[in-house]
């Protein structure tokens, strides 16, 4: 165990609202991490609808949970407002962050140090970040604010991950970015991370600053020593995970069930999804799915969100895993279960080249790519060796609680 003293780790996730996806997986196992640190008391700040029987999940893990941001985090992540509007949300956000840290730094008189962390960050959450910790120095004084407080921000989209063509929206989209990172930088008490390698090489040059990598969340404290990959005679696919979403493949999924099944009759198929309650249009594809489920005894159904352990035991099982996601949503996209995949060795199948296929590349794995018109098929993949230790990858694996005791003892 790390002994720390008198020492605060406080997450700030707006994002962290509705049970499936990317946020609660990441509280979870940040909380499972802070359980290696001792006397490190957990606080997360999340959206008042994060889910009452999550939190009380939380709290009995000695993590304080605190309901206090309402705006929706991923209200414009898909389109773009109108200049009023986006102007709007960024300030509603700004002092929805100023709020909750001038709660958390009021409400811990007695510390020695409080860490706050923003693990997934977009340019605009940026954008309202600087203008929280602007008045927050004003409010304080710089040298009281300074001495008080550590911020760690994880950019977790790239700046370009939306396709454009015109030099104008490049540009555009570029200031979008350059403007409150180059802000932050000049925090002496902030730190800028990226997701992956590709965040981190843009966003160091629109920074003007370092910009380091943040593990990845997922995996919490799990160790290399605890991987063992399963080489099974009837090898076990994972065909989906996560959120159920039409740019991640979840409509093609009937279809992909029944071709596999036929060309590939010993393969056991794993589908794990969550539809949250602005994706009423896929419920149809839910039924399928369901009447699918009591058609094929090879086809195994999760339905909705799924602890920590259950997600890291479903990869260890599993041997294969299938990517199709949209070219043009996840082309500059990252992951996280392409992060889990590559750690428990398994088999990487890609319908389309986006993001997943390069990044496995970096991590050392071999890709095997189904053409769209031919996905069903083509050559049976088989167990290859495991990924290549580099740098970059030993850094993206390090033990979470780790890199959380450098970020606590700066």
């Amino acid at each position: 165990m790390v002994s720390l003293s008198n020492k605060y780790l406080v997450v700030l996730d707006p994002g962290l609202r509705e049970l499936g996806g990317h946020h609660p997986a990441s509280i979870k196992s940040i909380a499972q991490a802070s359980q290696h640190l001792t006397d490190c008391r957990l606080l997360v700040y999340c959206h008042q609808q994060c889910p009452a029987g999550f939190a009380q999940q939380l709290e009995a893990e000695n993590v304080e949970v605190l309901p206090v941001f309402k705006t929706d985090f991923y209200q414009y992540f898909y389109h773009q407002p109108s200049p009023q509007d986006l102007l709007a949300y960024i300030q509603r956000l700004a002092q929805e962050y100023y709020d909750a840290i001038s709660d958390a730094v009021g409400k811990l008189p007695e510390a020695e140090k409080i860490t706050f962390w923003c693990h997934t960050v977009d340019w605009p959450h940026a954008q309202a970040i600087s203008l929280a910790l602007s008045l927050l120095e004003k409010k304080w004084g710089k040298p009281c604010f300074l001495d008080k407080v550590n911020i760690n921000i994880c950019l977790m989209y790239h700046p370009y991950r939306q396709l454009v063509e015109s030099e104008t929206a490049i540009i555009k989209q570029k200031m979008r970015f350059e403007i409150p990172l180059r802000r932050l930088v000049q925090f002496p008490n902030v730190a800028l991370y990226g997701a992956d390698a590709e965040i981190i090489g843009v966003a160091q040059g629109l920074a003007g600053g370092e910009v380091g990598l943040q593990p990845c969340l997922l995996l919490g404290d799990l160790s290399r020593d605890q991987v063992k990959c399963i080489d099974n005679v009837n090898k076990q696919i994972i065909l989906y995970v996560g959120d159920a979403k039409e740019n991640k493949g979840f409509c093609e999924l009937p279809t992909m069930v029944e071709g596999i099944s036929q060309r590939y009759p010993n393969w056991q198929i794993v589908i794990q999804y969550s539809i949250n309650k602005e994706a009423v249009h896929l419920v149809t594809i839910d039924q399928h799915l369901q009447l699918l489920n009591t058609q094929r005894a090879n086809l195994t159904l999760i339905r909705g969100f799924i602890e920590h352990k259950q997600l890291m035991r479903l990869f260890k099982d599993s041997s294969i895993i299938a990517f199709n996601y949209s070219n043009d949503v996840y082309q500059y996209q990252s992951s996280g279960v392409l992060w889990l995949a590559a750690y428990f060795k398994l088999q990487i199948i890609c319908f389309t080249d986006t993001w997943v296929t390069r990044e496995a590349k970096r991590l050392g794995l071999a890709v095997i790519k189904w053409a769209l018109n031919d996905r069903y098929v083509g050559s049976a993949p088989q167990m290859v060796s495991e990924p290549n230790e580099n740098p970059y990858s030993i850094q993206l694996y390090t033990p979470l609680s780790q890199w959380l005791k450098k970020c606590l003892d700066v």
